[in-house]
């Protein structure tokens, strides 16, 4: 259960009392100091304790996925309560679209904000206050009353009204628990019908089977765009549209696997979307760096670093970007600077300590090129990092000490060309 979800856990406990438990049936005499009802709400204050704690976690941790961002949607919403309410109240009507027939399912949906179809609110209010009302009115069929209230509740901390979790306006993901109550009232109440009817069984196992068939191939094509990141984000912009996560995902995995102009264009409609977002700035200014534009990455990374929005970790990346294109300039003192920045920012970026060494070794002080490269190590191992020690051990008279830094870079990988390739590269700068 997720830090949201577990907010609602004691008013489950609640529902499950009313049924199937069937706690709120005062059998016994009544107590002299408090009712059947105040003695289940008594026992769950432990547990309410534990939901506000958990609501304060939520609040203070929710966008933590998209930090990348000083202030991000978690902290204070840039939604007015209106638009949130909006919403999510369309959003409870897409969940439950999606678990009665999964298809157009996406791995991020994006806010909507101020564009929210008033059609869609008003169409989806009403089928949900009369769907409530039926279950109010009906509220002695305990499995209807319980699986509806059971989906409304325990969606509601993921619903965005009182935290927008992220830039997504819903998740496939938060439906996990909320959807069992949906279940329920439809096991119950086809139970139900099929004893009102006195269908024979072969109808209803077939019925059954069919409806499982139809299930299962829809969830099955979902689950192909899952093959690889390039589908799976290039399915999300179909579903989606104008989706700026999306376009920065598909264009990283893109990259990845070596279609670096491919990916050109996503970065572009990523940053036309937020010409003010540092993420989509350092992208492009990276896709410079890769093809050589040493210039115009750097013009990309000052823009980041004067961004007032940008997180100390966004800030840090692009600090050392920087230095590393400093660095194919031969501005070493600027490089130098721009490494103490980012450690500066983060002191554990293993990226600022190996430039740090890159520095100190063309300086010729190789102790403390070999220093920054073990830390770099120390910090996140890689094959370069180590291929780098190795090197700058060796020029300091430690064969045994190079040799095994190279052999822990041979562990790592089983092929080391193209991290040779790159460690040529870095010295030769």
């Amino acid at each position: 259960m997720s830090k949201a979800q577990a907010i609602t856990f004691p008013f489950t406990l609640l529902l499950l009392d009313y049924w199937p438990l069937g706690r709120l049936k005062d059998d016994s005499p009544p107590r002299p100091s408090r009712t059947r009802a105040g003695a289940l709400l008594l026992e769950k204050l432990p547990w309410l304790a534990l939901s506000a704690a958990s609501a304060v976690i939520t609040r203070r941790t929710g966008g933590a996925a998209f930090s990348y961002l000083a202030l991000n949607d978690a902290t204070e919403s840039k939604f007015p309560l209106g638009v949130r309410l909006a919403n999510a109240v369309v959003s409870y009507i897409q969940y439950l679209e999606k678990a009665f027939w999964p298809a157009h399912l996406a791995l991020l949906y994006p806010h909507p904000g101020y564009a929210v179809s008033v059609r869609a609110v008003a169409l989806s209010a009403f089928v949900l206050g009369a769907m409530s009302v039926a279950a109010l009115i009906h509220w002695r069929r305990r499995p209807l009353f319980v699986g509806w209230f059971w989906f409304l509740g325990t969606m509601v901390p993921m619903t965005g009204i009182a935290v927008t979790i992220g830039p997504h306006s819903m998740a496939d993901r938060y439906a996990y628990l909320p959807l069992l109550g949906i279940f329920v009232v439809v096991c119950w109440g086809v139970a139900e019908l099929v004893k009102r009817w006195h269908l024979p069984a072969v109808v209803c196992a077939t019925g059954a089977v069919a409806v499982a068939l139809m299930i299962g191939v829809a969830l099955h094509r979902q689950v192909g765009f899952w093959n690889d990141n390039v589908t799976l984000w290039s399915h999300t912009l179909a579903i989606t549209g104008d989706n700026f996560i999306a376009e920065e995902n598909l264009a990283m995995a893109l990259i990845s696997e070596g279609k670096a102009v491919e990916a050109l264009p996503h970065f572009q409609r990523a940053h036309s979307m937020r010409p003010d977002d540092p993420l989509a700035t350092i992208n492009i200014a990276t896709y410079d760096q890769m093809l050589g534009h040493y210039q115009a990455a750097l013009d990309g990374y000052a823009m980041v670093v004067q961004s007032h929005i940008a997180a100390s970790s966004l800030l840090a990346t692009a600090y050392a970007n920087s230095g590393y294109a400093h660095l194919s300039l031969k501005q070493y003192d600027s490089a130098k600077l721009d490494f103490a920045a980012a450690l500066h920012e983060q002191p554990a970026n293993s990226a600022a300590y190996r430039g740090l060494g890159l520095v100190a070794q063309r300086a010729g002080d190789i102790a403390e090129a070999a220093r920054d490269y073990g830390r770099s190590v120390e910090l996140q191992p890689s094959p370069v990092g180590y291929l780098l020690l190795g090197h700058a051990l060796e020029v300091a008279g430690q064969p045994q000490a190079a040799r095994d830094a190279n052999l822990q870079a041979a562990r790592m990988t089983q092929d080391l060309t193209d991290d040779i390739a790159t460690v040529r590269q870095l010295l030769a700068n």
